[in-house]
């Protein structure tokens, strides 16, 4: 027996379809664009939204309160006048002012405008971490960990009420809209009190069950809810505290909540990195979003186009949605059909959009208006653009770069060429004026040229144009005069500079002492008188190699005399007085040369001196060798130090060069032919300085029969040689034993 066939419903075990679970409330919170994240230094303990436009965020961070502008994400002002961190900034409704607590206890209020602290509250023992502004524009609330929740009167400046019944840090609070006498504030004794500025003690206290971090109150005033651990409970207010709702969704504590700006959707924001958004109508999760980090504070702004998180490592959330007419909540807290897509009514959306202080009005660039010269230079009419200049007396940086861009273009010709007598009177007059100006004279001096190219032919037949062009020449003629005069004056400054230069590698101060300043002087001109010596043998050696006869000349190392060429210069004896003469004049303040190679003394110091005559060393006089010195010339030189003849006939040239010293330093040269032993020297002696020097030891004289007559003193020779006549201009001395 045939049975009808009916077919069976199997059930899916994918679950229902997509387009069933993409409801209407995915659709309106997914219109929320991608987050904006902003770093901050610390973490976000409070965020507030402005419910005036344009809604401006105050985010608290550490030890500041910034404000960002919902709409550029941007920030626009911060306060940071803490001593201390900040906590729960809060706006006022219109946004003109500002309330914060801190670490130290205080409650300031701030005018957003200056950003200056309008009020100080200062009765708080202990971190205050709860302000709120009531809604009556003129009066704060704060809660603080001294367990006290007070109001403040800002025109009066004073504390107006102040509740003592919490036994834990006060950490949560809120205001009523509907009713502003009402406050409830959360605790971490556990407990939610609800306070009547009216009375003085809480009118209604609920057992949270768990720490209190956070509160709010529904509009209306007829529930609140708290959150604290991973709940949240709805109290009933007008059945005295019942509690309608215990809804546990998140794995974490819930340290935020906050409302849409209908009352409809009741956001809770978790450690566990999540923000979950329930339908206050039977509190079932209708949507959730993901975050980073854990989440310490949350906040929609009153018109429910921008939401802001804040997270525990100090990241700021920024999301913005469009605001159409036609995506409106309905009264039943739904969201309206949107039109359909291709629509009449789709591409009409938004027609009676009227815009708002806190839209973004993008400006139009204005075209820019070309001067006349420019419309005139974009015509290649050169001719006018230069006559329009002159016409509306502009800068000469102005001409002069019209003129550059007619050089750059080829077109100044053009613009010079066919010009009557008035029409060139400008332009002359213009270059006699600024030619000598240092920034236009390369250019002006080529307009010249040009113009003097042109017009030259027909010169002679104006006498307006005669008399510029000669006024013209007078006055670069006078600026090249004024050049050359520069640069004489520049070359003289030159020499003074280096003169200068020269003179100061000898510098004397003032606070040196008379003795540093003789120091100095005599070392100074005994270096130079020793440059002199050895320059003189020098000369003595190149003389003694060009004999006519070319025999070797020898110097007799034991006993002989100088020559008066070869003896040091004879100077002044009383060199003291000179140098005490020299410092008077520093002290008047004298101009005096003192750098090294010159002559310290004065111009009557500096008349000639006669050289003394030339005469032979005493042969009972003992010299003490020093070591002998290599030169580059091959030849070997002994230094020999002789020490001063008493009494007051001593022979000049037996002085040293230097004044000053104890004994004179001279260079007796020895030479000696190739290929012939070298005698030891004999060791140095310290010179006696004792006025009549003994005879040395190591070199005994025999007696003198009789006393022999002083020496005649030598007559030099017409030239300036110091060789004696003779054949072949030999120099030879023998020693009197």
């Amino acid at each position: 027996m045939a049975t009808d066939y009916v077919k069976l419903a199997v059930p899916s075990a994918l679950g229902p379809k997509l387009h069933d679970r993409i409801t209407q409330d995915v659709r309106y919170w997914s219109k929320y664009r991608k987050p904006t994240l902003l770093k901050e230094l610390a973490r976000i303990s409070s965020l507030h939204f402005a419910e005036a436009s344009p809604h401006l965020l105050a985010a608290t961070v550490g030890g500041k309160v910034q404000i960002y502008h919902p709409s550029t994400h941007e920030l626009a002002k911060s306060v940071s006048r803490f001593q201390d961190t900040a906590y729960s900034g809060h706006l006022r409704s219109d946004g003109k002012l500002l309330v914060a607590g801190d670490e130290g206890g205080n409650v300031n209020v701030f005018e957003m405008g200056s950003r200056s602290v309008l009020r100080a509250f200062k009765e708080h023992q202990s971190p205050v971490q709860l302000t709120r502004f009531l809604y009556n524009k003129t009066q704060v609330m704060s809660g603080a960990d001294d367990t006290t929740v007070k109001v403040w009167d800002i025109p009066s400046n004073a504390c107006v009420h102040t509740f003592e019944q919490h036994t834990d840090y006060v950490r949560a609070g809120a205001v009523s809209r509907d009713n502003h006498n009402l406050l409830v504030t959360g605790s971490y004794d556990h407990t939610v009190k609800v306070w009547d500025v009216r009375s003085p003690t809480a009118v209604l206290s609920v057992d949270h069950g768990a720490p209190v971090e956070s509160v709010l109150v529904f509009p209306g005033a007829n529930a609140f809810v708290s959150s604290g651990d991973n709940y949240f409970k709805v109290f009933d207010l007008v059945s005295g505290g019942k509690m309608l709702h215990h809804v546990s969704n998140h794995q974490k504590t819930i340290m935020t909540m906050s409302f849409d700006h209908s009352g409809s959707r009741l956001l809770t924001g978790s450690l566990d990195q999540s923000v979950k958004i329930y339908n206050v109508a039977n509190y079932k999760v209708v949507h959730t979003l993901k975050y980073a980090a854990p989440i310490m504070s949350l906040a929609v702004s009153a018109d429910d186009t921008h939401m802001a998180v804040g997270m525990l490592d100090g990241t700021l959330a920024l999301r913005s949605r469009d605001l159409h007419a036609d995506d409106v909540r309905s009264e039943s807290g739904g969201v309206a059909e949107t039109y359909r897509a291709g629509s009449y009514r789709y591409f009409m959306r938004g027609e009676g959009y009227q815009p708002t202080a806190s839209d973004v009005l993008v400006a139009k660039t204005a075209k820019p208006k070309l001067k006349d010269w420019d419309v005139y230079l974009k015509r290649f009419e050169y001719a006018n653009a230069l006559d329009v200049l002159f016409q509306q007396n502009q800068l000469p940086a102005v001409v002069v770069a019209l003129l550059e861009e007619l050089m750059d273009r080829n077109g100044l010709d053009r613009a010079l060429q066919g010009r009557s007598d008035d029409a060139l009177a400008p332009l002359l007059k213009f270059l006699v004026r600024n030619v000598t100006h240092p920034y236009f004279t390369k250019t002006l001096t080529t307009v010249t040229h040009v113009l003097l190219d042109i017009y030259t032919p027909v010169v002679h037949r104006s006498e307006a144009l005669q008399e510029a062009l000669h006024k013209l020449a007078f006055k670069v003629t006078g600026e090249r005069r004024t050049v050359n005069d520069l640069t004489k004056l520049v070359g003289v400054l030159d020499m003074l500079f280096a003169n200068s230069a020269k003179t100061a590698e000898l510098q004397v101060t003032w606070k040196e002492s008379d003795e540093a300043i003789i120091r100095r002087v005599v070392d100074a001109q005994e270096e130079q008188n020793l440059r002199d010596a050895e320059e003189r043998m020098r000369r003595q050696v190149v003389l003694d190699e060009v004999d006519a006869d070319g025999d070797a000349t020898m110097m007799d190392v034991d006993a002989g005399s100088e020559t008066a060429a070869d003896a040091p210069p004879a100077v002044d004896g009383n060199e003291e007085a000179d140098l005490r003469a020299y410092l008077a004049r520093i002290e008047r303040g004298e101009q005096i040369d003192v750098s090294f190679g010159g002559d310290w003394r004065t111009e009557q110091d500096r008349a000639p001196v006669p050289a003394a005559p030339a005469t032979a060393v005493d042969e009972g006089t003992d010299v003490a060798a020093a070591p002998a010195t290599d030169l580059d010339d091959g030849e070997r030189y002994e230094m020999v130090v002789a020490p001063p003849m008493a009494g007051k006939d001593a022979p000049v040239a037996d002085i040293g060069a230097a004044a000053g010293t104890a004994a004179g330093a001279t260079r007796r040269k020895s030479k000696r032919s190739l290929g012939k032993a070298v005698a030891p020297e004999p060791e140095s002696m310290a010179v006696d300085p004792a006025p009549a020097p003994a005879p040395a030891a190591s070199k005994p004289t025999k007696p003198a029969p009789a006393p022999a007559p002083a020496p005649a003193p030598a007559t030099p020779k017409q030239g300036g040689g110091s060789k004696p006549s003779g054949k072949g201009g030999k120099r030879k001395s023998k020693a009197k034993q």
